[in-house]
């Protein structure tokens, strides 16, 4: 899993995923109301940490590549998680910069993320529709400045 922005934007450095607003885009924004799906995503969640988790190990260039490679191939409830997860990444890049991400970094961890994004394509529409608003307003400015001073409510709610 890609912890990319809000890591970088934490100042004690610990990488903790936000499952309260991953879960809230699961069930408000995309709809999922199977509760065995809501049941892994919060109380079991150790089934799918393998499968959602990059290696650590491997150089973070190669886990970026691996996220790729592997995104079709996922589970359906992981696809779902990892969905939520790229939304919620990038609705906090449209709100703010991490403390020291240059607009060029930005603008390789969208492109980055929509690469992952394609390939867990058909496994949701509502936050495949949001993630394609969010490309779409960003195609529509030329740098990410303009993109940081967007309302986030209008990229949740037109969406």
């Amino acid at each position: 899993m890609s912890f990319g922005p809000r890591k970088a934007l934490q100042k004690n450095a610990k990488a903790e995923f936000n499952y309260t607003g991953v879960a809230c885009i699961l069930t408000s924004e995309a709809g999922v109301t199977d509760l065995a799906v809501i049941q892994v995503y919060i109380f079991y969640w150790t089934r799918l940490v393998k499968e959602v988790t990059d290696d650590k190990s491997l150089h973070w260039k190669e886990r970026k590549r691996l996220q790729i490679e592997h995104a079709p191939n996922c589970s359906f409830k992981a696809k779902l998680v990892k969905l939520a997860d790229k939304l919620y990444n990038l609705r906090d890049l449209c709100r703010q910069s991490p403390q020291g991400w240059s607009d060029e970094r930005v603008h390789e961890y969208f492109i980055w993320a929509s690469k992952v994004i394609a390939g867990l394509r058909g496994t949701n529409k509502p936050m495949e529709d949001a993630l394609d608003k969010i490309n779409q307003l960003l195609r529509l400015y030329s740098g990410f400045d303009h993109v940081s001073r967007l309302d986030i409510f209008i990229l949740k709610t037109e969406a």
